[in-house]
């Protein structure tokens, strides 16, 4: 999702204009990799070899990710084109037509949801149409209604590791999984929760509902934002505890790791409405979660 900088906080790359670059951004390119990292990792973790069935299911949710991704932008292209930080995506810019973009969307997970069914069973197809009905039928609609939609749609981003573990034969209510998908669930709230502070202008240019400007009202919910950062940090902090193959003194290293993970984001929204400590908060976030999956995966 590549935004301007200011007055907006910026987490990713500027916009493209090669023609490569606009499918990129409509299909939100590496978020679809992050889910297909995750699955892979849920695979590998429920004891899959880095085999054939495992990179075929994560190819698979890549595809199914990426068009989801493309939809949702379809969906939201006039909410797009008035707000500053999407009014250069694609379609509400007019580089790639709404049709084509329908198409390749309805494409994409078609294609993806088939590869999911033939290489990861009836089970990973199953969660992977869960996970796009929510985020596409649910989630997406919602974020125009309420400003909790974010709560609403975090189950979704639990689903890929559950995917992952589903297709290499693991069962749904193993209590590793359960920890692991607790973990995402609590990430994806603050996740999303930052930006919704930092561009709660833009959201509500454009007819999101959306938290109110004031001072005070930013102000409470960074203290709701640092009670899920609390929630996740502990969440990953615990997490290898479920895996019994994972020695006592690393996960006791990794509790540490989440306690000091803590400090540093707290100390950045003690000014919620900066948008470099936004920023610093942001990418801090998903470090955290991108470190809680390498350890588990390194120490199976």
């Amino acid at each position: 999702m590549p935004f301007p900088t200011p007055p907006h906080i910026t987490m990713d790359r500027p916009y493209r204009t090669t023609a490569t670059g606009d499918w990129l951004i409509l299909t939100k390119a590496p978020i679809a990799l992050s889910t297909a990292m995750a699955t892979l990792a849920g695979y590998y973790l429920a004891g899959g070899l880095m085999d054939g069935r495992g990179l075929t299911t994560s190819l698979a949710v890549a595809l199914m990710g990426a068009g989801a991704c493309a939809l949702n932008q379809w969906q939201e292209m006039d909410q797009d084109a008035r707000m500053e930080r999407t009014r250069r995506r694609p379609l509400p810019d007019g580089r790639i037509q709404p049709a084509t973009a329908l198409v390749m969307a309805m494409s994409l997970l078609a294609v993806g949801w088939g590869g999911l069914a033939l290489g990861g069973g009836a089970g990973a197809a199953g969660l992977g149409a869960l996970a796009a009905v929510g985020y596409n039928l649910i989630y997406t609609p919602l974020k125009r209604h309420s400003s909790n939609a974010v709560c609403w749609g975090a189950p979704i981003g639990a689903l890929p590791p559950a995917i992952g573990w589903c297709a290499a034969g693991g069962s749904l209510l193993a209590p590793p999984l359960i920890a692991l998908a607790l973990f995402f669930l609590f990430w994806q709230i603050p996740h999303f929760r930052i930006l919704q502070i930092a561009a709660q202008d833009d959201y509500r240019r454009a007819g999101f509902a959306c938290l109110q400007a004031s001072e005070a009202n930013t102000r409470r919910s960074a203290q709701i934002l640092r009670r899920t950062i609390l929630l996740t940090l502990v969440t990953g902090a615990a997490t290898p505890w479920a895996f019994d193959v994972i020695p006592a003194h690393h996960t006791i290293g990794h509790a540490l790791l989440a306690l000091l993970f803590g400090l540093y984001l707290f100390r950045q929204l003690r000014e919620p409405a900066h948008a470099a400590h936004l920023r610093r908060a942001f990418h801090a976030i998903n470090q955290y979660a991108l470190y809680v999956v390498l350890l588990l995966c390194l120490l199976r």
